[in-house]
């Protein structure tokens, strides 16, 4: 049922909770666009992430994603 997939950094559109009403559920959805050519188009264009530790996983996200909104 888990898969892998891969994104990069640059790719990152949005980052937010799976559900808006829960703002602190763990869950979150990253959204991102492909840029790469050479990347097999999967038919995703968002990623649910169920991270161990949130605070950190956001944190590396605003880090190296700045580009991105972030709704959370």
């Amino acid at each position: 049922m888990w898969s892998k997939e891969e994104v990069q950094w640059a790719e990152v559109t949005r980052v937010g909770g799976i559900r808006p009403n829960q703002p602190y559920s763990d869950a979150l959805v990253v959204h991102f666009v492909r840029t790469r050519e050479t990347t097999p188009y999967t038919g995703r264009d968002r990623i649910v992430a169920i991270p161990e530790d949130r605070n950190q996983f956001i944190a590396a996200l605003r880090r190296f994603a700045p580009h991105a909104t972030f709704d959370v």
